[in-house]
């Protein structure tokens, strides 16, 4: 790994040399002083531990960054989070992935909610639209997880994972409700109502949110999402968490004449046992359907509109055990398994009206085994075995050294894959403008496999009110999936990647009314094509990304928040245009009041003050747009 700065030393490890050089060392050091104040987290073993101690790199949004942020969805918050490349297929529907992607499905890209998996089992694994059923208010935290973790979350843990955790029943107002209004049609608006006790407390939110979209483009759209979470107590060793919900997401637009609705209800069941103070045993059940009415028309060489379709319905149904438990002062282990069903029904896109069906088996576990008071090593493995590809495992090895007091440097390697896709396995979609299939897959597509090398550092300077996040990687893909061949395309193994950089992140907090969070990634990518497959290959990600978050509680009581971030040249979704790299700049206004016992927000927030700029495809802004938001408390 060679990228450097003017002077020739590496500027991730300049930088590092620079962090420690202000540490002050601890004359005597005991285990003690390694408990700091870093986020406790379970997104990347499966084991909780503190940011310090993890097998890779973390980023926490929390509820907090989450409410002065001015975002509206998911995808808009992961701009907070280094590496991560976040657009529009088009105004309706937002996408976000790590280090970039060779198409605009969104595919590599692991979410959870409270361990419930959100990708879609119909549209090829995509999770653009699952992210959007999601509702801001209702998250506690979002574990960000920057790296592969097929090693603890299977083969769509491949670039990286979301893991969103929601609050409980108990911890929310008895009455909540919401209101957003703006420019370019935008009216968000939600009601939360939560009751119960102690042993037995229910939350229910309903809410709708929308707007017009890009200029210039129909694709406009409306979500409408409802929720439901119950928490049990029944004794003082279990925990019972039971939701349940439904999501749909209704979106058009003109440059294919398209227009799609999307629909999604889920149930879950999660059951934790406190065996004793270090074990414990956790089950996870869940079932999700969803269902896509989309439409698409394009235009035949005699000008008349003809329109062929992608409906279908899909159905997944998940069943985990998890058991955690302590064998010796030195060691800790995780271990479990999952069994999981899927089933695709769609004569559009598979030709045939049977439905599409598969099983995939796991086995996993994360052994952490603390060598002395300085020394941690984490080993784990996950061993899938998938009914129509086979079975694979993906293993992990690393290592943590304690340098300091509250500074951590970690050496690391993983191995990862990304199973195929119903559709990719087996699709075959038809036309009615085209001579037989769009796309007709052979059925002879293996997974996509990564090796991720990796060296960090984390370190807490809290003289200074400052925590630093250093990650260089190198990440070497092969088999990447493309659609090849003209008409019909297959669905094959093509070409092998080298992605080569480093990530920064630097949380600030020099006093308690001021929070400064800044960002940077560098990255380079080489990719092998062969035949006709994209000269943007080298492209899919920004040479580098940089962000600057600005929070600030100011004398008056009002609180100001600025949001700047700016990318190199980048194509995307496998496309040979390239962006313009046009900075965006986002500012937020408001005042927390009461009126009586009731507690209340307004805010203002401006997004892109600067004016439009390309966002996914170069045809299409983001526009500048204003809103302003009203938060009641009950």
């Amino acid at each position: 790994m060679k990228i450097t700065g003017r002077s020739g030393i590496p500027d991730a490890v300049a930088i590092l040399f620079a962090l420690l050089a202000t540490a002050v060392g601890a004359q005597e050091v005991s285990e003690k002083d390694y408990f700091d104040d870093l986020p406790v987290v379970l997104s990347v073993s499966r084991l909780a531990q503190p940011l310090s101690e993890t097998p890779g790199s973390v980023t926490v949004i929390d509820r907090e960054t989450i409410r002065r942020s001015g975002a509206r969805d998911i995808s808009d918050l992961l701009r907070l989070v280094p590496g991560f490349v976040v657009g529009h297929i088009n105004g309706a529907n937002p996408t976000a992935n790590y280090h970039g992607d060779f198409d605009a499905l969104n595919r590599r890209l692991q979410v959870f909610v409270d361990g419930r998996s959100i990708y879609s089992t119909l549209l090829a694994g995509n999770i653009s639209h699952p992210m959007m059923g999601l509702v801001l208010d209702d998250i506690e935290r979002i574990e960000v997880l920057r790296g592969s973790n097929s090693a603890a979350y299977g083969a769509n843990a491949f670039s990286g994972v979301v893991n969103v955790v929601t609050r409980t029943a108990a911890d929310v107002p008895r009455f909540s409700t919401s209101l957003a209004l703006g420019e370019k049609g935008i009216a968000d608006r939600s009601v939360r109502a939560a009751w119960g006790n102690e042993r037995l407390a229910l939350r229910l939110t309903a809410a709708r949110s929308g707007d017009n979209g890009f200029d210039n483009v129909i694709d406009d759209k409306r979500v409408d999402q409802l929720h439901l979470r119950v928490d049990l107590h029944p004794s003082s060793a279990d925990d019972i968490m039971l939701a349940a919900g439904s999501v749909r997401h209704q979106w058009g637009a003109t440059d294919s004449l398209r227009s799609e609705i999307w629909r999604n209800a889920f149930v879950q069941g999660q059951w934790r046992r406190r065996i004793d103070a270090d074990n414990d045993l956790r089950i996870n059940a869940s079932f999700d359907e969803e269902k896509a009415v989309d439409q698409i028309y394009y235009f035949t060489l005699a000008g008349a509109p003809r329109p062929y379709k992608a409906d279908g319905t899909g159905r997944r149904l998940s069943l985990e055990a998890e058991h955690t438990a302590r064998l010796s002062p030195a060691l800790r282990l995780v271990w479990g398994g999952q069994w999981r069903h899927e089933e695709v029904r769609s004569f559009n896109l598979f030709a045939v009206r049977e439905p599409q069906t598969a099983d995939l088996r796991r086995l996993f576990g994360n052994l952490e085994w603390r060598l002395g008071e300085r020394w941690i090593i984490n080993a784990g493995a996950m061993w899938e075995d998938h009914s129509i590809v086979g079975p694979h495992t993906a293993p992990r090895i690393s290592l943590a050294y304690h340098v300091l007091p509250g500074h951590t440097l970690r050496i690391g390697s993983t191995q990862a894959y990304r199973m195929p896709t119903m559709f990719e396995l087996r699709g075959n979609w038809q036309t009615p403008t085209l001579a037989g299939s769009l796309v007709k897959a052979s059925g002879g597509i293996k997974p996509e496999r990564m090796v991720v090398n990796e060296i960090g550092y984390i370190g807490e300077f809290r003289s200074l009110g400052l925590t630093a996040d250093l990650r260089g990687f190198e990440e070497s893909g092969s088999s990447v999936a493309r659609y090849f061949g003209g008409y019909p395309n297959d669905v094959v193994n093509k070409d092998r990647y080298r992605k080569r950089g480093w990530e920064t992140q630097l949380r600030w907090k020099p006093r308690p009314q001021t929070q400064i969070l800044l960002n940077h990634t560098v990255i380079r990518v080489r990719a092998w094509s062969t035949g006709d497959t994209h000269i943007s290959d080298e492209l899919i990600a920004p040479s580098h990304t940089s962000s600057l978050d600005w929070f600030e509680t100011l004398p008056t009581g009002f609180e100001f928040g600025l949001s700047y971030i700016t990318f190199g040249a980048m194509t995307w979704g496998g496309k040979n245009d390239v962006l313009d790299t046009q900075p965006r700049v986002d500012l937020r206004l408001a005042r927390r009041f009461k009126i009586g016992s009731t507690r209340a927000e307004a805010a203002l927030v401006t997004q892109s003050v600067t004016g439009a700029y390309q966002d996914g495809d170069p045809r299409r802004y983001f526009p500048r747009r204003a809103f302003a938001t009203l938060r009641l408390d009950f």
